[in-house]
């Protein structure tokens, strides 16, 4: 005769996964408004930048626009644009003779905006896209060091704050590095 152990749930435990649908509902909630804002909300005049100076690494491995900001989110954002057919006039960037300190990525970028009109909106839409799963990744870096050091009801609260922070929230729907340096510095 055999006799099979029988698991009994205890209190915690069903709190624990309570928690965890409570901390899913705030991410979702929290992707689908960063997704809404980043539909909806015109470039501004850094993500411009951003973007044109990172397509010119994708399209010509030059580094030399937009050299004052970390170049790794924006990289990831221009990925799937890279991908796009666009116009461009890199052309014009690489005869400008550039003095020191001088800033080509603002003339790039009006040039991109002025050549690709019809299409730069879905252009940065998609690229702003790119960038929500650094906001998650915050969330959940979040969550991991409040349970780690208090419990699952401070984890909650923590991921609740990220989510719901307005710096966050702003900042998640643009492809500028602010959150995902903030989403990294959690994790580090």
């Amino acid at each position: 005769m055999s006799f099979h152990r029988v698991r009994v749930r205890t209190l915690p435990e069903i709190k624990s996964k309570r928690m965890r649908l409570v901390v899913c509902a705030i991410c979702i909630t929290h992707v689908v408004v960063v997704a809404g804002v980043s539909a909806t909300k015109t470039p501004n005049i850094d993500e411009v930048a951003h973007l044109t100076s990172r397509l010119l690494i994708w399209e010509q491995g030059r580094y030399d626009s937009y050299m004052v900001n970390p170049p790794l989110p924006p990289l990831l954002a221009s990925a799937p644009i890279s991908f796009f057919d666009y116009n461009s006039d890199w052309e014009f960037h690489r005869t400008q003779a550039w003095g020191i300190g001088a800033r080509p990525e603002w003339t790039v970028a009006e040039e991109f905006v002025r050549l690709n009109a019809e299409d730069v909106r879905l252009m940065f839409t998609i690229a702003r896209w790119a960038c929500i799963p650094f906001s998650v990744c915050g969330a959940i870096g979040c969550w991991c060091w409040s349970r780690e050091i208090l419990d699952e009801r401070a984890a909650t609260v923590a991921v609740s704050l990220w989510c719901t922070s307005p710096n966050v929230c702003a900042w998640a729907s643009t492809l500028c590095p602010d959150v995902p340096e903030a989403a990294l510095g959690v994790w580090a």
